[in-house]
């Protein structure tokens, strides 16, 4: 694991910033990751099936919708990304 070094007059007032701050962007991807998968599940509800099984079946899908999937479960990867790293991330005062 990497450190950061952060340089401050106030160690403990700006470690309660900082966590602060983590539980907050938390707080907000996790709202993101909530709606994204609620869109996800709405196509899936749509064509009563995974994105990957209609492409293994070479079902057919109106190209809009498919973007917008295929959009969704890639805002879906990066946002759980992000997410587990700001869990990793430990302060140590």
């Amino acid at each position: 694991m990497e450190t950061l070094r952060i340089l401050t007059e106030d160690m403990e007032e700006t470690a309660n910033l900082l966590k602060e701050a983590l539980d907050k962007e938390k707080y907000i991807l996790q709202i993101g990751i909530d709606k994204t998968k609620a869109r996800i599940q709405r196509f899936e509800q749509q064509y009563s099936a995974t994105l990957a099984q209609i492409l293994d079946q070479k079902q057919k899908i109106d190209h809009g919708d498919l973007s917008e999937w295929e959009g969704e479960i890639e805002i879906l990867q990066r946002l759980m990304k992000k997410a587990k790293n700001l869990e990793k991330i430990e302060i140590c005062v």
